[in-house]
């Protein structure tokens, strides 16, 4: 039987607690006027998606690893379609996952599909220099 230092222990749940990330669950038009009024201060990551997408499943861990790298300077926003519809309409969603950026109330960039991890880290590192 091996014993764990402290040391170590601490370690272990420092990096299992940085791949949490936190985000907003957006579920209806008034969630997502708060988002649109938070991108002023903050700018805005807008995920939608679905449980049933494929390429969503895949999206969605890796934004949120990527989103670790921001720190804190963007705010991850999910928006499932189904759950969500008429914000999925007002944002005119035709395909997911779909992927948005916004900042002080505007629309800056988006993205549709399962883009690969270089290109969806060059997205949020751009969203992340509208913080500054």
């Amino acid at each position: 039987m091996s014993i764990v230092s402290f040391k170590t222990l601490q370690l272990s749940l420092f990096r299992y607690a940085r791949r949490f990330v936190s985000y907003v669950q957006v579920s209806s038009d008034t969630d997502f006027k708060k988002v649109i009024e938070a991108s002023s201060q903050k700018p805005q990551v807008v995920y939608c998606h679905a449980e049933w997408c494929g390429p969503c499943r895949q999206l969605g861990p890796l934004l949120e690893r990527l989103m670790e790298e921001t720190q804190g300077k963007v705010e991850l926003v999910k928006v499932d379609v189904d759950q969500a519809s008429s914000v999925a309409d007002r944002l005119q969603v035709a395909a997911v996952p779909t992927v948005f950026c916004y900042h002080k109330g505007k629309q800056m960039d988006q993205f549709v599909g399962a883009l690969g991890e270089k290109q969806v880290k060059q997205f949020l590192q751009k969203a992340a220099q509208l913080a500054c």
